[in-house]
């Protein structure tokens, strides 16, 4: 009985280990950063057509200024005026004030712009899988999967382990 046992708890271990995937990698992806920005005068002859700009450019980002950090920057008081309603505008759209950075920078004299509004939205590049073939094995598996994971990220650059 012993024997038998012993040949039986054996056969299941083999069965239960042999199973087991060993050294298991995900597809290489490729992280790339995308800025979408404006940059208007905002001084009082160019005022309307800068809240223009800013209008489109809030439509067409709306997606991206909601989910990514919002750089708004300026050199002049208009400018500061500017960023300052840019920001109460932002907030009130529904993005998180731990998302908008204000900074005032240096005016150089080739500088055409007083407000500066930028975002950094980083895209996924993935491989192409190749569909899994009835019949093979580990080859392949999981790159699907995988791939659609990194894809469906909001802020992917956070899981990719560096700054």
């Amino acid at each position: 009985m012993k024997i038998v046992l012993s040949v039986l708890s054996a056969f299941i271990l083999v069965v239960l280990s042999g199973c087991a995937a060993s050294g298991k990698s995900g597809p290489a992806i490729d992280i790339y950063p995308v800025t979408y920005s404006l940059a208007i005068q905002t001084d009082r002859h160019h005022i309307k057509d800068s809240k223009q700009e800013w209008s489109a450019f809030i439509e067409s980002n709306k997606s991206k200024l909601l989910t990514q950090p919002v750089i708004l920057a300026w050199t002049t008081s208009d400018g500061a005026k500017f960023a300052r309603q840019a920001k109460k505008e932002l907030i009130r759209l529904g993005v998180s004030s731990e998302y908008i950075n204000e900074k005032e920078v240096e005016s150089a004299a080739e500088q055409r712009f007083d407000f500066q509004v930028s975002v950094v939205e980083h895209r996924v590049v993935v491989p192409i899988c190749e569909p899994i073939k009835v019949g093979t094995y580990h080859t392949g598996a999981g790159c699907y999967a995988e791939s659609a994971r990194w894809q469906s990220m909001v802020r992917p650059e956070k899981m990719s382990g560096s700054k």
